[in-house]
């Protein structure tokens, strides 16, 4: 399954469905784009998990409505609740409890 782009018109459409991990980062932001490449795996393995990336310099209320504080940050919901999140530069392995997150609705 593709990373899905998330913005301020689909979020609440696309987070409502179920697993959701988000990648919010920016263009300009190096960690972010290695990290959307981990993500990209992600999307690829976990067909049950939808993955979408938040540009916040596109959507900034996305990242204000989810207190993101800095980029990159990876959130991980269940039908629209935030379960999970993690910031940084992160492997595929530091995502994987964030999946288990999302699909069970249990919050760390």
């Amino acid at each position: 399954m593709p990373v899905l782009t998330i913005t301020e018109d689909n979020f609440d459409e696309v987070t409502a469905r179920g697993a959701v991990l988000l990648d919010f980062g920016a263009e300009y932001c190096a960690p972010c784009k290695a990290l959307g490449r981990v993500m990209e795996r992600v999307a690829d393995q976990f067909p049950d998990v939808i993955v979408g990336a938040v540009d916040t310099d596109v959507s900034p209320g996305l990242a204000v409505r989810l207190g993101i504080r800095s980029i990159p940050t990876v959130v991980a919901l269940n039908s629209g609740k935030v379960v999970g999140r993690t910031a940084g530069a992160k492997t595929r392995e530091d995502i994987l409890p964030l999946i288990s997150l999302a699909l069970s609705g249990e919050t760390s």
